[in-house]
């Protein structure tokens, strides 16, 4: 994932392009908001038994990854995520 956000692997401008809104907060395949007054990139998924979620801040140079063997059930892993972000940076 890091590779995604350096030079080595996307050109500045299509990084830019990855990560810019253009509707409702949806880039090219990610989600860019704001969580606990940061800039956040998001991205979830998932199919039959598995889902997960992405969040990187990247000011922080924080990522956090949350995968899980169940599709069901709270909390999810867009929770899991925050929560963890959140012991992360003291919020």
């Amino acid at each position: 994932y890091e590779g995604l956000f350096n030079d080595k692997l996307l050109s500045v401008k299509s990084r830019e392009l990855m990560t810019t809104p253009n509707k409702n907060n949806y880039a090219y395949g990610l989600v860019v908001g704001q969580l606990f007054n940061r800039q956040q990139i998001n991205h979830s998924g998932g199919i039959n038994g598995f889902s997960s979620h992405l969040l990187r801040l990247p000011t922080e140079k924080l990522t956090v990854v949350v995968l899980r063997n169940t599709d069901g059930g709270e909390p999810g892993p867009v929770k899991v995520s925050q929560a963890l972000a959140a012991i992360a940076l003291g919020e």
